[in-house]
């Protein structure tokens, strides 16, 4: 039993000594598929905003702590996927699970009552965060991170850097039937207006927190249907 406010019974299953599984086969973990970085991060994040202290629970922070600090590479790259050996099994570059990477990381800066694990992944943060890329989501992602960082330390220069190039990279149309800044929805819609947002509040631009928040309620609105 976990003392979490959340039941997150299924992320301790699918989770072992090294990290959490990428697949499941409905409650069963895929094992012969092995781990990524991308779900790793996203389940550090869920971890921090929860905010548990059972002790499973922190140290399954740990563990998927470790496993991202191992993916890390010397240039500030993330690989991606590991075996179940231990194996990593794709090179260290800049997609989807850098930004998340670097996600997981700020959220841990900013919420982990471990103060010494905080500083250890501001560090790490620090170290990957000067890389841009031109793909909109791994910057959203990192930005979210960036975000983090500053709503405890609002004078951090990379994470605002970091903040606000990711928040340049997001070009809205002046279609106010598409908004959207890309020709069609896909996945993790709701990052990009909360990245605007964010950035509006942190970087004192009240042009980018409208519309991040003009963007939202689009989303909300094309995104339901029949309540």
């Amino acid at each position: 039993m976990t003392t979490s406010s959340l039941n997150l019974r299924h992320l301790i299953f699918m989770s072992d000594s090294r990290a959490l599984f990428e697949h499941a086969d409905l409650d069963k973990p895929r094992k012969e598929h092995g781990y990524c970085v991308d779900d790793v991060a996203r389940g550090l994040v869920l971890l921090e905003r929860n905010n548990s202290q059972d002790l499973q629970l922190r140290e399954l922070v740990q563990i998927y702590f470790d496993f991202i600090s191992e993916a890390q590479s010397i240039n500030g790259h993330f690989a991606n996927r590991c075996n179940v050996s231990g194996i990593w099994t794709s090179p260290a570059e800049m997609g989807d699970h850098w930004g998340r990477a670097l996600w997981a990381l700020g959220t841990i800066a900013h919420r982990d009552p471990d103060r010494a694990l905080a500083e250890i992944a501001l560090s790490k943060f620090d170290f990957s965060a000067y890389h841009r890329t031109h793909h909109l989501r791994p910057m959203i992602y990192a930005g979210l991170g960036a975000a983090e960082i500053l709503t405890y330390l609002p004078n951090h220069a990379p994470a605002r850097r970091l903040l606000r190039d990711a928040s340049n990279g997001i070009h809205l149309p002046h279609d106010q039937q598409w908004p959207w800044p890309e020709d069609r929805l896909s996945y993790g819609n709701a990052a990009i207006p909360e990245l605007l947002m964010l950035a509006g509040h942190h970087l004192a631009d009240p042009k980018l927190l409208g519309e991040g928040i003009s963007l939202l309620k689009w989303l909300i609105e094309i995104e339901t249907n029949n309540d």
